[in-house]
């Protein structure tokens, strides 16, 4: 930008070398003063405004890279809460046993997940994905607590297990709706991160 202004100045002082004096001569009037300085006051206010430009772009920038990372954030945790219901699906067996269910891994998992703020998010379908989420580890959490303690017979908890599995198929449909939504990856090699009890 200054370089607009300076460089014509420059090229006319080199261009008339022998004139400089009767060029400052003619610059010393009231009325050059007023022209030079109104000249300057014209740069100086559009450099402010782009100035003032750049840093809008740049804390927009700025804020937008902030709220980008929340969201992968949360889609991670939503991520491994998700991976945790089917790992644990797919590890129950047919006969009623959650032995190696994850659940150090799912409390914690969703109670970060509880945590999320809801209302900070402004996508529906983001939204609905979590909450599918915050219900399907709700849901096995109690059937698995449900199974260590033994409430009921055989049979209850063998439908238990199956709930859980059904359960697990809808956490896998939700897991490929996180992957559309973030596809730059929050759920790399997901099975090998979950540690079975």
């Amino acid at each position: 930008m200054v370089y607009v202004f300076t460089f014509p100045l420059a090229v006319s002082l080199l261009a008339n070398w022998d004139n400089v004096p009767s060029l400052f001569k003619r610059l010393a009037t009231p009325t050059a003063a007023s022209w030079v300085q109104a000249v300057g006051s014209v740069g100086a206010i559009v450099g402010l405004v782009w100035v003032f430009r750049a840093e809008g772009q740049r804390a927009a920038a700025v804020e937008e890279a902030r709220q980008r990372a929340k969201l992968m954030a949360i889609g991670k945790i939503a991520y491994r809460a998700a991976a945790i219901v089917v790992v644990g699906a797919g590890v129950s067996d047919d006969d009623g046993n959650v032995q190696r269910w994850p659940r150090d891994g799912h409390r914690s998992a969703l109670s970060a997940l509880r945590a999320v703020d809801l209302s900070l998010l402004q996508d529906p379908v983001l939204i609905d994905l979590i909450l599918s989420i915050l219900w399907n580890s709700e849901q096995t959490l109690e059937l698995v607590r449900k199974i260590d303690e033994n409430d009921g017979d055989d049979n209850s908890n063998i439908v238990r297990v199956r709930s859980i599995k059904k359960i697990g198929q809808a956490a896998e449909r939700t897991l490929v709706g996180l992957r559309e939504k973030f596809p730059e990856g929050v759920g790399v090699n997901w099975r090998s991160q979950i540690s079975l009890a």
